[in-house]
């Protein structure tokens, strides 16, 4: 008898009012990566890392993500979304670079909360850095 392999993660898409949604399940964990490559609503960017967090999806503060090479990337969260716009050019970029490049991260949100995350191989997301 063959034990049954756990499945990988796997990021699916769809779009969403003009906005391309990647997201993916580990756990308790559902990360969705929004991307807004032509400004859908032209006054802004609406692309942005919102992470659903066991139950609590409005959580706000500082949240470092570690990923599998050794890259991090600090950002303020707001109900639960780490907004493009909020960030620094180089933490959405680095957020960006280490989602395409690692399989695994870890979010600490500080006061020893550290949750693993398994995302498997990304699709080519869409967003952009600048």
């Amino acid at each position: 008898m063959i034990p049954a392999l756990a499945a990988s993660p796997s990021w699916t898409h769809q779009i969403e009012r003009g906005l391309d949604v990647y997201s993916v399940k580990s756990g308790p964990i559902t990360l969705h990566l929004i991307c807004d490559p032509d400004m859908a609503y032209l006054t802004r960017s609406y692309s942005n890392l919102r992470i659903e967090a066991g139950g609590d999806d409005d959580r706000s503060g500082p949240v470092t993500i570690r990923f599998e090479d050794g890259t991090s990337a600090t950002a303020s969260m707001h109900r639960g979304a780490i907004a493009k716009d909020d960030a620094a050019e180089e933490t959405w970029q680095a957020i960006l670079d280490g989602l395409r490049g690692n399989s695994a991260l870890t979010l600490d949100f500080g006061h020893g909360v550290v949750l693993p995350v398994e995302t498997g191989k990304a699709p080519n997301f869409s967003c952009k850095s600048s």
